[in-house]
């Protein structure tokens, strides 16, 4: 995550995913703007479109 990109874009807030987002992430993230963390829906990475052939 590049924490001084998101710095540099002033956000008013930012949404993050609980997995994705640890407490030290939080942290940062916190303080840069007020930070809300919701439980997404689980990710299907679909690797068959993305292996090299």
């Amino acid at each position: 995550m590049n924490f001084d990109a998101l710095a540099g874009a002033d956000p008013d807030i930012i949404v993050g995913d609980a997995d994705e987002v640890d407490q030290a992430a939080f942290d940062r993230l916190s303080g840069i703007a007020p930070t809300v963390i919701v439980k997404g829906a689980p990710r299907r990475l679909e690797y068959d479109h993305h292996r090299d052939r």
